[in-house]
């Protein structure tokens, strides 16, 4: 399983190759954002959901 992938872009203009540039950029940032979020939402109940399965067993 591929979890990246890098493409050779030839013969676009060098304004248009910023624009891409710019967008791949702000796509990994948005992406690190939406985990970084459901990292913070998920990860406070899995501490407590495991702290009750670790006090079920005393």
């Amino acid at each position: 399983m591929y979890l990246t992938q890098k493409n050779q872009i030839r013969g676009l203009p060098v304004r248009e190759l910023k624009a891409l540039g710019e967008l791949c950029r702000l796509s990994k940032n948005l992406y690190n954002v939406g985990i970084y979020t459901q990292w913070q939402y998920y990860f406070p109940r899995w501490e407590t959901s495991l702290l009750r399965v670790q006090l079920s067993l005393l």
